[in-house]
């Protein structure tokens, strides 16, 4: 094959076919390329010799003349595809003063031409082009390679063929690790070449540089990976060839060398942070407990740099005891910073959902409602991801996964019992020997919290302060809220009943006086007692005041 800077050698020979010796012989050599623009000979012609001896511009009838040249192929040449070469041949006639002249011919008449035919050298073109992208990097500050980073790619198209290249254009493809088109945010823009061609051509062996810019979006970093190629397009000299090539990434260390994306691979950060904080509304009683509302706020903030889907929360409710409880409603949806919908949380959003717990008595009762939520949620590979709440004080030295914690207060635990006295007489009219003592022994909570194994201690005593012992009782005979025999509810009331006949130590005494004190304790083992009035305040008496029976004694002879 025929290349630039190879030499062809030129034999020109100049026969006299006339019958006039010929003088003053001169050669024109004209050289040209395929497209017929002028080249210059490298050398000649130069004369070499002649079959009789006839010394240079001189021809005998019959004698032919040798002449030699030389031509090292140019670029300009190889671009054309041919060298074409002609020479004119000018002599003088010795008969007359008219000129001798003749165009050359290629020696070839199997091609049809059979004079004037210029000598024709084909010289063979393989254009060729390496297209390399390569990507750097240029980090926003949090040392991961994710949203708002730049991507630079530096493309180099370098001529590898033997002719040069024009009209190169160059096709880009970006795309993120789902497959999705993505758009270069600047670029492609020509930067030079190290041959300084005009952007669109490259001569043999020179290489021009592009560059283009790419600011990492939400979507492709969430995918993974930033994959990019570029095309490149351009044709030969003739226009009849043209040659393309598809980047390589540069790097042939991973297997691939050539028509190798340029990838660039994210940093997927997947960690989202719950944070769960309660309100309550009292229900006017000053204090945390029954009746009051617990509103929770639970926030679940995407902490890492790609999105988290499918978003669902767990919530665990417990009093301070350990039992489960039930969330009274939600948790709801209450909207987020970057309105996502429901169950998606973009990177640095926060979503609010929102619950309620109207605190029941058994709640109140253990001291404390302890409440976590954990949230669940999916990274853009499927992979699972979850945290459990912090209560958002880290002042208690529990800085995460530390549960929600609202106290109840527990209000001093009181009863009140009240001992009423009723008499059924024998029939004689006076409050004397075997009449009935009716006794009503009322307890009630007056507390805050249940109350748990009420017990009853009775004294009976004469009003001289000698013991004396119930007939009957006392006897639980129920309790308006219907608990049962030693349990007292909220503001709940139960009745005891006890008889005492009156005897003669009573009657000779002069009456009777009886107390009763109610013991019982809270959830919290706080025991409470009270000694029982007579529920009659108009006496002076508001409290641990005996109910006192006077007895009439009649006494007589027969």
């Amino acid at each position: 094959e025929n290349n630039a800077g190879d030499l062809i050698n030129y034999t020109i020979t100049v026969e006299n076919t006339g019958d006039v010796t010929l003088t003053g012989l001169i050669l024109e050599d004209v050289l040209t390329d395929g497209q017929n623009n002028a080249l210059n000979i490298t050398s000649g012609p130069v004369f070499v010799t002649s079959d009789q001896g006839t010394t240079e511009g001189s021809l005998a009838v019959g004698e032919t003349a040798t002449y030699s040249a030389t031509y090292v192929i140019d670029q300009i040449a190889v671009d054309s595809g041919q060298v074409m070469n002609s020479v004119l041949a000018v002599a003088n006639n010795t008969l007359n003063t008219e000129d001798v002249t003749d165009i050359s011919d290629d020696g070839d008449d199997t091609d049809g031409n059979t004079e004037d035919d210029p000598t024709v050298t084909t010289i063979s073109q393989s254009p060729s082009i390496e297209v390399t992208k390569l990507a750097t990097l240029k980090d926003n500050g949090d040392n991961v390679v994710g949203t708002s980073d730049i991507i630079e790619y530096t493309i180099t198209v370098e001529n590898t063929g033997d002719v040069t290249i024009d009209n190169l254009s160059l096709e880009d493809t970006l795309s993120d690790g789902q497959g999705n088109t993505l758009t270069l945010s600047y670029g492609l823009f020509f930067s030079g070449s190290d041959q300084n061609s005009s952007e669109g051509t490259i001569q043999v062996g020179e290489t021009a540089t592009y560059i283009a810019y790419y600011i990492i979006e939400q979507l492709a970093a969430d995918s993974g990976n930033i994959s990019n190629t570029v095309t490149a397009t351009g044709s030969s000299p003739t226009g009849t060839d043209d040659v393309t090539d598809i980047s390589d990434d540069g790097d042939d260390t991973d297997g691939n060398t050539e028509d190798d994306s340029t990838d660039v691979l994210t940093d997927a950060i997947s960690t989202i942070e719950v944070t769960k904080t309660a309100t309550i509304t009292d229900n006017g009683d000053g204090f945390n407990g029954s009746g009051d509302i617990i509103e929770y706020t639970i926030s679940v903030e995407n902490t890492g740099n790609v999105t988290i889907d499918n978003i669902n929360l767990e919530d665990t409710l417990t009093d301070g005891d350990g039992n489960s409880l039930l969330l009274s409603n939600g948790p709801f949806f209450a909207g987020s910073d970057q309105n996502s919908p429901d169950g998606t949380i973009q990177v640095g959003e926060t979503a609010t959902y929102i619950a309620y717990y109207v605190i029941d008595q058994s709640a109140a009762d253990s001291g404390s409602i302890v409440n976590t939520a954990k949230a669940k949620g999916n990274n853009p590979n499927e992979t699972e991801i979850s945290d459990v709440s912090d209560d958002g004080d880290d002042t208690d030295g529990n800085t995460e996964d530390d549960p929600t914690v609202v106290t109840t207060k527990e209000l001093e635990p009181s009863i009140e019992v009240t001992k009423t006295a009723t008499i059924t007489d024998n029939g004689d009219g006076i409050t004397g020997l075997e009449d009935v003592i009716n006794y009503t022994i009322t307890v009630e909570n007056t507390g805050s919290t249940i109350l748990e194994a009420l017990g009853l201690v009775d004294t009976l005593s004469d009003i001289s302060g000698n013991s004396l012992t119930l007939t009957t009782g006392p006897i639980f005979s129920g309790s308006n809220q219907g608990s049962s025999q030693g349990t007292l509810q909220l503001g709940e009331t139960a009745t005891y009943v006890a008889t005492y006949v009156i005897d003669a130590q009573a009657l000779e005494a002069g009456g009777v006086s009886n107390t009763v004190t109610a013991t019982a304790s809270s959830p919290t083992g706080t025991e409470v007692s009270d000694v029982s009035d007579d529920g009659d305040d108009t006496d002076g008496n508001t409290s641990n005041d005996p109910t006192v029976i006077i007895t009439t004694a009649e006494p007589s002879i027969e």
